[in-house]
């Protein structure tokens, strides 16, 4: 059974699918793109879902929602099984369109978000499943002093007149939407990097380290990580030059390093983030410390205090009635 992610004690509305048990005893699991199985699934082996979607009562959602977007009703897709084995991971899909996942925002009597999770068997779900990326870039902090070599991870503030998926929310480095035309989540990350803040990625470096299923807003999320040797300021100064860079109002650097973990709190805390987001930044942290703490007494002891103190903060710092952070 696939239970809802927690930062500590409390829970998110989101389903970590890749690594749900992530512990001191577990390596985080990372798949590259040659790990990634990703196809096309025919849309009519889903005839349920389609005869939903295609009710009199329901299809003029749709058609309304494809008025209203400001860029076009571009060509997505939805995500329709998936299963994991080992390190590979196949996921299958069928087209889909963005005007559909914004209906299902409003379509009242959709199914429930866990239903499938469990089984990877999604694809007849009365929900939208669209698919999403983002990615974390860890790279140096740059500038002058004595932390100038110290690795910190960029986050994005989206502007929120542009960005209407979390808008009020701090997100990765990078994310967008999966496009029909990706030939897949790999290529839709490096795809999105490249437009919003002009880095180009390596692709045979990016690494796949969460998947999972936003409950709050309905998609299947592809978190990707990527270490490069440049600064921060490097990487900030080249996003200036960038095709949508109008899509975001900053770039925030995050201390990733056990050194201070408690600045990395005070930082990851002051802005609310997208749940899919949050959840994989806990994943690193995790992975950051079980590689540097060198016993589990030491894990455990730094672990849970930057989680305690991270929810707490949290907690402080949001109004859950309007950032919806935990459940």
């Amino acid at each position: 059974m696939i239970k809802k992610a927690k930062i500590h004690r409390r829970e998110i509305p989101y389903f970590e699918i890749l690594n749900p048990n992530f512990t001191f005893e577990c390596d985080l699991r990372r798949i590259d793109f040659k790990s990634l199985i990703y196809f096309q699934e025919p849309p009519e082996k889903y005839s349920g879902y389609l005869s939903f979607i295609g009710k009199q009562d329901v299809s003029h959602i749709f058609s309304s929602e494809a008025a209203k977007l400001r860029f076009g009703d571009g060509e997505t897709v939805r995500i329709t099984s998936f299963n994991l084995d080992g390190r590979m991971l196949s996921v299958g899909y069928m087209p889909s369109r963005y005007s559909i996942y914004k209906g299902f925002q409003i379509i009242k009597d959709k199914a429930d978000g866990a239903e499938g999770l469990s089984d990877g068997r999604v694809g007849e779900r009365s929900l939208s499943n669209h698919c999403g990326t983002g990615i974390f870039i860890n790279c140096k902090r740059g500038g002058e002093g004595a932390d100038a070599d110290d690795r910190v991870l960029i986050g994005m503030r989206p502007n929120p007149t542009i960005i209407d998926t979390h808008r009020l929310f701090r997100t990765y480095s990078a994310s967008g939407s999966v496009d029909l035309s990706d030939r897949s989540p790999f290529e839709t990350i490096k795809r999105e990097t490249l437009e919003e803040i002009n880095f180009n990625i390596d692709i045979q470096n990016i690494e796949l380290i969460s998947f999972g299923y936003d409950n709050q807003l309905g998609y299947f999320q592809f978190s990707f990580y990527y270490k490069t040797d440049m600064s921060f300021y490097e990487i900030l100064n080249a996003a200036g030059g960038a095709r949508d860079m109008f899509e975001y109002e900053s770039l925030d650097l995050i201390t990733y390093s056990v050194k201070d973990l408690d600045r990395a709190v005070r930082e990851i805390a002051s802005v609310p983030w997208e749940p899919s987001a949050l959840y994989t930044l806990v994943l690193l942290y995790k992975d950051l410390i079980r590689r540097e703490s060198g016993d589990n007494q030491l894990y455990q002891e730094r672990i849970n205090s930057l989680l305690t103190g991270l929810e707490n903060e949290i907690i402080n710092y949001s109004n859950e009635k309007e950032y919806k952070i935990f459940d």
